[in-house]
């Protein structure tokens, strides 16, 4: 447990003060009365109320601290991780997918993937970000079946089939692939980023960043890329083989996303595809539900505290009032 306003703790330095001035002071003589007998202390009456009499002081100066301290402590905002559970029990997964013209004989494979995923795993959330040059949501998270459906057979239609692809996708009209920005899509298709939550991304890509109409200059996109990390987001890259092997965007996209990585083999591209995207998914959907803690107000054990005391010590105070 920890305090959101430890500073509040100073006011404990004014009680330790005073207790430490009538602790150390010098105690003035008093007079002493005749009636005062030595004789009266030996009487075992007498000498058991007096006993009670102390202890019960003492237990009233302590509980007086006590309290004291704990209403300090309550002032100072005592806070406690509390593990935050998934309210949905779902994982939120979205599939990014590079449209750009090499990537033409994976996007089949992606989407038949896909497909077989979330109907094996309906409560889980999809979602589909297509990109190249510019970045399309093609499907917000969701987990009806009929939407997500539609939608992977839209883009049968569109990558697969040839059928006028700049007619459904006309944003993606733009210079070379800009990664940064389906990254960017991808994230902003996760709600309330504050919560924590499973959530997952799935990238298809050569991460052959080449710029785009919103990254001229080529380095923005890593900025884009790092908000993976930040908002405590999985990440999973299934890398296809590179039209040019001196790119250095793939290290630097996967060292600062720090996704998982996995490519597929030149000798066998499509079955090496099909196999990776299989471990993928199996790994997302082995995805723990309890993802991190959470800093939480926590006064509750030291308010409880706090009235045991106080019950105690007037418990003690009716019994002292009762003997006067």
């Amino acid at each position: 447990m920890s305090l959101k306003w430890p500073v509040a703790l100073v006011l404990l330095i004014i009680p330790l003060g005073v207790m430490l001035f009538r602790r150390f002071r010098k105690i003035r003589p008093q007079p002493a009365f005749i009636a005062e007998s030595a004789s009266l202390n030996a009487l075992p009456s007498y000498k058991k109320s007096r006993q009670r009499s102390v202890r019960m002081q003492r237990f009233e100066r302590a509980a007086q601290v006590v309290l004291l301290i704990s209403i300090l402590l309550i002032i100072a905002r005592p806070q406690a991780a509390l593990t935050s559970y998934n309210q949905e029990k779902s994982r939120d997964t979205v599939l990014c997918l590079d449209v750009s013209g090499s990537m033409k004989e994976y996007i089949p494979i992606a989407l038949d993937t896909l497909e077989r995923i979330y109907k094996q795993n309906p409560t889980d959330r999809y979602g589909i970000v297509v990109f190249a040059g510019r970045a399309a949501p093609v499907l917000p998270l969701t987990r009806d079946q009929v939407a997500i459906q539609q939608k992977i057979d839209m883009l049968r239609e569109v990558y697969v089939k040839d059928n006028d692809p700049n007619y459904q996708f006309q944003n993606l009209v733009g210079y070379g692939t800009d990664i940064g920005e389906g990254v960017l899509a991808s994230v902003q298709r996760f709600d309330d980023l504050k919560t924590y939550k499973t959530r997952n991304i799935i990238l298809v890509s050569d991460l052959d960043q080449t710029g785009g109409d919103y990254d001229p200059d080529g380095q923005k996109y890593l900025e884009k890329v790092g908000l993976v990390p930040k908002n405590r987001i999985n990440m999973f890259i299934l890398q296809t083989p590179l039209e040019y092997s001196y790119a250095t965007s793939p290290q630097q996209i996967i060292s600062t996303s720090g996704a998982q990585t996995f490519k597929i083999d030149t000798t066998d591209t499509k079955g090496s595809a099909q196999s990776l995207l299989n471990q993928i998914f199996t790994q997302v959907l082995n995805t723990r539900m309890v993802t991190g803690k959470n800093q939480a107000d926590y006064p509750y054990i030291v308010m409880a505290g706090v009235l045991v005391v106080a019950a105690a010590w007037s418990i003690v105070v009716a019994i002292r009032w009762r003997h006067v």
